[in-house]
């Protein structure tokens, strides 16, 4: 969790036993499953420094899923380590979403 004085302004979580994905470069590895930040507060450095805190408690490879079209995100996820190794897709009510699966060695 990352604080600014009283206020939560961002969060990430980490589970060590997420479920199969079907990308066998992915199976079987943690996954940052939640890595968000305030928008106010996007540019100001605070996202790196909730990611790096996150990396530092996660020893070994790590995964995540981001949606495609989230070209910001995918680019500071590249910069920290993380490439495309594959994609999934899921359903949010009648419609279809592709995710790209990322995972940081």
């Amino acid at each position: 969790m990352l604080l600014q004085g009283p206020q939560v302004i961002g969060y990430s979580l980490i589970s060590q036993q997420p479920e199969a994905l079907g990308v066998s470069a992915a199976d079987g590895i943690a996954e940052l499953t939640r890595c968000y930040l305030d928008a106010e507060h996007h540019g100001s450095g605070a996202a790196q420094y909730l990611l790096s805190h996150t990396l530092a408690q996660q020893p070994g490879p790590l995964r995540l899923t981001v949606n495609e079209a989230n070209a910001r995100a995918i680019r500071f996820y590249q910069r920290n380590g993380f490439a495309i190794v594959g994609e999934t897709t899921f359903h949010c009510g009648a419609d279809l979403h592709r995710d790209w699966v990322m995972l940081r060695p």
